[in-house]
C-alpha cells in the first residue's frame, strides 16, 4: 500500500519510529524542513516514475497530503 511505503520511507529519512508517523504528521513536527521535503518527494518521484509539479511542492504540509498527491498523480498518469 502506498500510504505504508511513504510513511516507511519518511521514517527512514527522518530517523523515526514508523508507527511514531501518521497521515496527520506534519512535516515540520517531524524534523523536516523545506529542503529536506524537495529531495523526500524527488526520491518519490524516482521510486513511483511520476512527475511532481512544482506547485504540489507548495501544498504539502503532512504525510496524508502526499499520499493525497501522490495517489492523485499516479491515477492521473494511468488514464487514458
Amino acid at each position: 500500500m502506498i500510504e505504508d511505503e511513504i510513511i516507511e520511507l519518511i521514517a527512514e529519512k527522518c530517523r523515526k519510529n514508523v508507527n511514531s508517523i501518521t497521515l496527520a504528521s506534519r512535516l515540520e513536527e517531524l524534523g523536516i524542513d523545506s529542503m529536506q521535503a524537495i529531495v523526500l518527494l524527488y526520491d518519490l518521484e524516482e521510486r513511483y516514475d511520476i512527475e511532481i509539479p512544482t506547485e504540489v511542492f507548495e501544498s504539502i504540509e503532512c504525510v496524508g497530503d502526499i499520499v493525497a498527491k501522490l495517489e492523485h498523480l499516479r491515477g492521473s498518469e494511468a488514464s487514458p
